[in-house]
């Protein structure tokens, strides 16, 4: 699940359109939120930590690939690969549970949007 950090002046829906397509070589379609996280750091912070803590919060979106750019393929030591997975297929795949019921709830908001039923979240 692609994630980053906003840059100065950079509006939060072009920061998920850049952290997706620089991680997964998608580009996206509309965007919703899904879920919103809450965190507490309990840690020591470094010097200088130049982001908010103790707390902050994370949103988590909803989006639909649109088109895939190939020519955008990247080789970082934190992207595994671009690919789209079939949500059935993801028990083979390293997904946290939290994870894992981001997107039920993801699957089931987009069979609701595309008027079909959305059937009981599976994570």
């Amino acid at each position: 699940m692609p994630r980053g950090r906003r840059r100065n002046g950079e509006s939060l829906a072009d920061t998920v359109r850049r952290e997706v397509l620089e991680e997964t070589c998608w580009s996206v379609g509309d965007l919703s939120v899904l879920a919103v996280g809450h965190f507490h750091i309990t840690s020591a912070v470094p010097e200088g930590y130049a982001y908010p803590n103790p707390d902050f919060l994370q949103l988590v979106y909803l989006a639909e690939a649109v088109r895939f750019h190939d020519e955008r393929t990247i080789e970082d030591d934190w992207v595994e690969g671009c690919e789209l997975l079939a949500v059935d297929s993801l028990q083979e795949h390293r997904i946290s549970n939290p994870q894992r019921i981001l997107l039920a709830h993801a699957v089931g908001g987009a069979r609701a949007r595309h008027g079909k039923s959305p059937g009981p979240p599976s994570p």
